[in-house]
């Protein structure tokens, strides 16, 4: 491995020149520079990260901490581009991105743990139950931390309006003359909540409420459970004429359920999804649904988290950004 010292060496200068100039000190001649620089290259120098770091008091690495419920990992359709997105804008700014877990090889950490053995400079925390013991640990932290879909005054945010998104769907579902609805929520987590919630004043707009027997617990991004959950309220003496289904993935387990139980959407059931993946709209019919932009979320996400980590007096803040619905064929009008 080439070091410092062969560069000096090479170039005639001292090593303490030599650092310098290839982190960019402004203390060195710019001719200087550019024939260390270039020996460097041409001998195949790489910085070592540590001594970069040591220097820098920066690591230029982001951790990011991704779960869900399904273990769908990275191949996750809405977090997969909000992800990629982010990781584009990190890596502009230098940043190498590092998932997080709570193993390192044999050994049991903390996500706080792993943060500080990875010596990562900030994390974005996506997709996870932010109300366990190692989250808030995390929370409480002073690492930079942002949060993709969760609001808490503790850290930034990223989100998503689950009033707009939540109001689109159920006044379109209105319009077109439909009261008895059923929402098909996922796992009891912060998003669900806000997205309950969301409906239950969407409903009262209109003069309407929402009961019990209204809202039925399925899982998020699952076709599985969306279809045995449908199919399961498709018994019911008095089926309902429109469902909202927490997001678009598990709505196709809903759409199979309706179809394999000799339905046709939308004329015997009107269904709608929420994410606007690009699959809802691929599929036949083609899913009315709410969209959030993915790709200018995760890219706001990157953008505040360097904010936070190079800028010290940079504040906290949530982010909440407006979704849009697409109209699809999967809802008509009720006779």
């Amino acid at each position: 491995m080439v070091t410092i010292y062969d560069i000096a060496k090479a170039c005639g200068f001292s090593p303490t020149t030599v650092s310098k100039a290839l982190n960019g000190y402004s203390d060195v001649k710019e001719k200087t520079r550019r024939l260390i620089k270039q020996t460097a290259d041409e001998m195949g120098y790489y910085p070592n990260s540590q001594a970069k770091a040591l220097i820098k008091r920066k690591a230029w690495n982001i951790g990011v901490l991704f779960q869900d419920g399904e273990n769908i990992g990275i191949t996750h359709p809405l977090f997969a581009e909000i992800l990629e997105s982010f990781k584009k804008v990190a890596e502009s700014h230098g940043y190498d991105v590092t998932f997080i877990s709570n193993k390192i090889g044999d050994t049991r950490l903390s996500y706080l743990g792993h943060c500080k053995y990875r010596q990562v400079d900030g994390l974005v925390i996506a997709c996870t139950d932010f109300y366990s013991d190692e989250i808030n640990e995390l929370l409480d932290s002073d690492l930079p931390i942002i949060a993709i879909d969760y609001s808490d005054e503790r850290v930034s945010c990223v989100t998503t309006d689950s009033m707009a998104g939540m109001t689109l769907l159920y006044d379109h579902l209105y319009d077109l003359g439909h009261r008895d609805i059923v929402y098909l929520h996922g796992e009891l987590t912060y998003i669900t909540l806000d997205r309950i919630k969301a409906l239950k004043k969407a409903a009262e707009k209109r003069g309407e409420s929402f009961n019990d027997e209204q809202l039925i617990e399925a899982k998020y991004y699952s076709v599985k459970t969306g279809y045995s959950v449908m199919k399961e309220l498709l018994q019911r003496d008095e089926r309902p004429t429109a469902v909202m289904v927490c997001d678009d993935f598990t709505a196709l387990g809903a759409i199979n359920a309706s179809i394999d139980s000799g339905l046709s959407i939308p004329e015997d059931i009107s269904i709608v999804g929420y994410d606007g993946i690009q699959i809802s709209q691929l599929l036949r019919p083609r899913v009315t649904t709410v969209k959030q932009d993915a790709e200018k979320m995760g890219a706001l996400a990157a953008e505040k988290l360097v904010r936070l980590i190079e800028q010290k007096d940079e504040e906290r803040e949530t982010l909440v950004m407006l979704p849009s619905i697409i109209i699809g064929d999967s809802c008509k009008n009720k006779e």
